[in-house]
């Protein structure tokens, strides 16, 4: 059985996922990664993000004006 907590919070993330947790739309995290702006990777057509690796980048951005979704 499943445990429900990994469901609600995978590790790995797709666009849409990674857009609702950073609340911005998906064609956004799409252009971020296209720039490498926001940390991806490329399975395929697929484009995957890392949770921990969104967590770190975000920690890293913390009173920086720069912005990743212009």
């Amino acid at each position: 059985m499943q445990d429900p907590a990994l469901s609600l919070s995978p590790e790995v993330m797709t666009a849409d996922e990674v857009a609702l947790f950073l609340r911005v739309d998906r064609k956004s995290i799409y252009a971020a990664a296209q720039r490498n702006g926001i940390p991806h990777r490329r399975m395929g057509k697929r484009i995957l993000f890392s949770r921990a690796a969104l967590t770190l980048w975000l920690s890293s951005c913390k009173g920086s004006s720069e912005s990743s979704f212009k």
